[in-house]
């Protein structure tokens, strides 16, 4: 079983530990971090230093933090609750020092806000995200009368070079027996474009990350044949495994 992973592969990926050498990191998206000069000053803000708590729901927001010198860190946000989704971006958070880390359980931005936030007596929150991101969790909090004080601090776009690569891939593999995962509906569209053109369409194994882009991908014509019941490694690799399984029968 191979598996293509379309995604930039990060320090420690998990997702690298397992499915080891069965599986292949194709980054479908290019990151730019934006403001790391005037981030330091911004994290002093009044407004900032007074939230409640903070959200991160992105590894490259979690990237920008990182190059912030430890001690502004401490003064300013470390201190809080930061609420997350993933265990992956929930340990990053923790290695750049945040400790009261929750929400890792949640799936998308979405489950973040329908059973988590809505219980939580917080305020206000400071967010850290990219250029690109959905409106719920904004526009939510908004109508819980809640307070958010939003920082861009990366800003994303499609890697071009995406879909040559996985059709060299897939010009020396049977892609019978290969899997391709979508992480994101982010940078995706070149990549749907290439299969759905394709004469083997139904040849395609196809897999998502979580509920948001097995939706997004049905919307497009391309139903996934195996969806991770949680955005973790071993939830991926038992819904590949387990789909795999029931086409071999």
């Amino acid at each position: 079983m191979q598996v293509i992973l379309l995604k930039n592969k990060v320090k420690d990926d998990p997702y690298a530990k397992t499915f080891f050498e069965n599986g292949h990191f194709l980054p479908v998206l290019e990151h730019k971090l934006l403001n790391t000069e005037d981030l330091v000053d911004w994290l002093y803000d009044p407004d900032v230093m007074n939230a409640d708590a903070v959200i991160v729901t992105s590894q490259r927001a979690v990237e920008a933090l990182s190059y912030v010198p430890k001690k502004t860190l401490e003064k300013t946000v470390l201190n809080k609750p930061v609420f997350t989704v993933g265990p992956a971006t929930g340990k990053y958070l923790r290695s750049v020092g945040f400790e009261d880390v929750r929400g890792e359980e949640c799936g998308n931005s979405t489950i973040l806000v329908d059973e988590v936030l809505i219980r939580e007596k917080f305020n206000s929150y400071v967010f850290f995200t990219g250029t690109q991101r959905r409106d719920y969790l904004p526009r939510s909090l908004d109508e819980m009368g809640k307070t958010l004080i939003e920082k861009q601090v990366y800003k994303t776009g499609p890697r071009k070079e995406a879909t040559a690569e996985l059709n060299y891939i897939i010009s020396h593999n049977d892609i019978r027996g290969l899997w391709i995962v979508f992480f994101s509906p982010n940078g995706a569209d070149a990549i749907i474009e290439s299969i759905c053109g394709s004469r083997v369409k139904n040849d395609w194994n196809i897999a998502a990350i979580g509920p948001t882009t097995e939706n997004f991908l049905q919307m497009n014509g391309l139903p996934p044949k195996a969806v991770a019941k949680l955005p973790t490694p071993d939830d991926l690799y038992e819904a590949i495994a387990t789909a795999s399984a029931m086409n071999k029968q």
